[in-house]
């Protein structure tokens, strides 16, 4: 599956790889904390808006590599292409993390009835 982000294709993320896993893992607990901190944040609406944009950023260089954030965000701060980016990856992680858990569910429930 190929998804497209601000008219730019990426390859999907592959959540089944643990590496990648558990870097969107972090990645994501770093984004968290730094919304759940914005209304500590000292500025104006678009100063935050322009700190999200580079979180936003941030996060999609950290997953896809900073090229990749390059192509999607072309050097501009649009908060709406950063949220909408943002949730599209989001999104496809979930979609695949229902996936993850029926493998998961799948073996637990095989080992724990004696099959293997």
């Amino acid at each position: 599956i190929v998804m497209k982000l601000n008219g730019v294709e990426i390859p999907d993320i592959d959540v089944m790889d643990m590496n990648i896993r558990e870097k969107i893992e972090n990645e994501k607990e770093k984004i968290a904390n730094k919304m759940n901190n914005m209304s500590n944040f000292k500025g104006t609406a678009i100063e935050k808006a322009k700190a999200i944009c580079d979180d936003v950023s941030d996060f999609v260089s950290e997953i896809y590599g900073e090229d990749v954030s390059q192509n999607i965000f072309k050097g501009k701060q649009n908060f709406r292409v950063a949220l909408e980016v943002f949730e599209a990856i989001n999104d496809e992680i979930d979609r695949q993390d229902k996936e993850f858990n029926v493998y998961v569910d799948k073996v637990i429930s095989r080992h724990k009835n004696g099959k293997k």
